[in-house]
């Protein structure tokens, strides 16, 4: 999804959460959340944003006219779990605060 049209569907309330994704050390990712459905941010190139700091994605959204939108860091677990045939892996999400 790119930038233009995040900020469209934040301003009609269809997005419910922007989740901050750790890839890798010194890599992050955006993931706009809109209900059971979510997409990556892109940059106007057609390319996912990547971050090299947490400080750089936390900066890198403008205050979008008063509109607000829950923040959160996932991160994924070193590891995983397999049960069966299933492998599993495990997040952490926690809220942050936007500014």
């Amino acid at each position: 999804m790119r930038y233009a049209e995040f900020v469209q569907l934040l301003g009609e309330g269809h997005v419910t959460e922007l989740q901050v994704e750790s890839l890798e050390p010194q890599t992050f990712s955006y993931r706009v959340v809109m209900g059971e459905r979510a997409e990556v941010l892109e940059g106007e190139d057609g390319r996912p944003v990547r971050l090299s700091s947490l400080g750089h994605a936390r900066q890198y959204l403008p205050q979008l006219g008063g509109v607000e939108v829950p923040l959160f860091l996932v991160t994924q677990s070193p590891g995983s779990t397999i049960i069966g045939s299933q492998v599993y892996a495990t997040s952490h999400k926690t809220r942050l605060e936007a500014s």
